[in-house]
């Protein structure tokens, strides 16, 4: 904790949802618990058809010095953290997702650094773990925490505080939000999915860092089977597009996401040429068969690391990964909008 610090000061951590009665009390818990105390909780609701809003209110009827629970008509995330904003009091706010939880002094650690950072950090994220032990799901952060996978920031704790250009479940500084705000906006309403880093583009826009502690620990609950993973791709391929869109001049540093489409369709169209000239087949042919050689080679290299045959999974989940991806770029580019399914539908 900073010695030179006077008094405490007051946190605002918004936790916006809908329909995650499953994992919203072990959530609420996990920030009831926290080492550092000088906080309040905003729970938004995004209309339930289950018992979340049922235990947000009783949550908020024991707790009425700590939490306080608004409604969300618009039902998505971007517009709940937005009415969390607009009641926020705290000179530092934050979020959590419904089907997260936090370590005990994950606040604790994000209020000490922002405190101690210089004035152009405007936030710092956290690191999310496994919030269960499924093989699934372990398998599903090999995939995604590899190189082949993307190897997200979220996904690797690292050894220090770093730079990054997307962090999840950060603290920001007010004055940093203050800077991006329009109207009564922080988050663009437009973006069903990837608003943190949409929103984390603009905060850079304006002269501001975003940081990623490698001791601020959270505890996500991830797609459960196949499908669910698959279309979480899906949706993440078509609103990176939507983002890139919107921010052309990031396109020279993100690139790179679009390397999964581009193989794919170089792949294709050799094959298809293949009909003009037995060359532009083979040529094909070997492209796709190097690129399921390594997905097979990463999935034994899992088995081997892990110890369990399970683990060989990976290989498929590597294929969906990018495949779903390819094909949600596609439809990000040719497509105005897309349906999300609710994640505890999946």
């Amino acid at each position: 904790m900073n010695k030179k610090r006077k008094q405490e000061v007051l946190v605002s951590i918004i936790v916006a949802v809908r329909n995650e009665e499953e994992h919203i009390e072990e959530c609420i818990q996990s920030l009831l618990k926290q080492t550092f105390t000088d906080f309040e909780i905003l729970l938004i609701d995004g209309e339930s058809n289950d018992k979340t809003l049922q235990i947000l209110q009783q949550y908020a009827k024991k707790y009425p010095l700590k939490i306080r629970s608004f409604s969300n008509r618009e039902q998505k995330v971007a517009q709940g953290r937005n009415i969390g904003f607009a009641h926020a009091k705290g000179v530092y706010i934050g979020f959590l997702d419904g089907h997260s939880y936090a370590n005990k002094n994950w606040l604790k650690t994000l209020i000490d650094a922002l405190e101690s950072s210089n004035e152009t950090v405007g936030g710092i994220g956290s690191v999310h773990y496994n919030a269960d032990k499924k093989l699934f799901t372990i398998a599903t952060t090999l995939v995604m925490s590899s190189i082949l996978g993307g190897g997200g920031t979220s996904y690797k704790p690292g050894k220090k505080l770093r730079e990054v250009p997307t962090a999840y479940a950060c603290l920001y500084k007010k004055e940093a939000l203050l800077a991006i705000k329009k109207g009564e906006e922080y988050y663009n309403p437009y973006f069903i999915k990837g608003q943190d880093a949409e929103m984390n583009i603009r905060l850079k826009k304006a002269g501001y860092k975003i940081l990623r502690h490698p001791k601020a620990k959270t505890y996500y609950y991830k797609r459960p089977n196949l499908k669910a993973f698959w279309r979480q791709m899906v949706n993440a391929g078509f609103w990176r597009v939507k983002i890139i869109k919107h921010h052309p001049d990031t396109i020279r540093k993100t690139w790179t996401v679009f390397a999964p489409a581009i193989f794919f369709t170089i792949s294709v169209l050799l094959l298809l040429f293949g009909f003009i000239h037995p060359l532009f087949a083979i040529g094909g042919i070997g492209l796709l068969g190097t690129y399921i050689g390594i997905s097979i080679l990463f999935g034994l290299s899992q088995i081997i690391k892990k110890r369990k045959v399970y683990y060989g999974i990976t290989t498929i989940l590597l294929l969906a990964l990018h495949v779903s991806y390819t094909i949600g770029l596609i439809k990000g580019i040719f497509k105005r909008n897309i349906n999300i399914i609710d994640r505890v539908k999946q």
